[in-house]
């Protein structure tokens, strides 16, 4: 049988390491989440000047923004009513690949396929998940940079 001791002191030194790792890790993390969320407004603005036809409305719709007070959840979203109808076409030619690479359930989206009631088939325009799919991989590598680089410290 083995047996270990730590000291309570030795605990207390670790726990405070702990909290003042999450500190700094937290803060440096936040910075980079409002910074893809950022990334992400400007990638949508851009698809959408690329992509969409008489685009300017759509446009003056796509805004970020932080929820909650510990800005580690931002919101990315178009408010136009018809936004979803451009990302993932309607009827037949529903697309929902960009949703699903960006890890999100098909079934989010079905609602805009229809019930086949009216022969109205548009073509996807998408502009916002290929703009998350392009700074997902982003945000990881710079994520995992940091919180290396922050263990070090410690």
């Amino acid at each position: 049988m083995i047996t270990a001791t730590i000291k309570r002191a030795e605990i207390n030194r670790i726990s405070h390491m702990a909290r003042k790792f999450n500190a700094v890790a937290k803060a440096s993390v936040a910075k980079e989440l409002a910074r893809s969320a950022y990334n992400i407004d400007a990638g949508a603005k851009r698809n959408a000047q690329k992509n969409i036809t008489n685009v300017g409305g759509l446009i003056g719709q796509i805004r970020t923004e932080p929820v909650g007070s510990d800005d580690l959840t931002w919101v990315n979203r178009s408010s136009a009513n018809y936004s979803a109808y451009i990302e993932f076409g309607t009827g037949k030619k529903v697309n929902l690949s960009h949703l699903v690479k960006a890890g999100f359930p098909a079934s989010w989206a079905m609602q805009f396929k229809g019930k086949g009631i009216k022969k109205l088939n548009l073509q996807p325009r998408p502009f916002l998940f290929p703009a998350i799919n392009a700074e997902q991989p982003k945000l990881k590598t710079r994520l995992i940079k940091i919180l290396r680089h922050n263990a070090k410290k410690f």
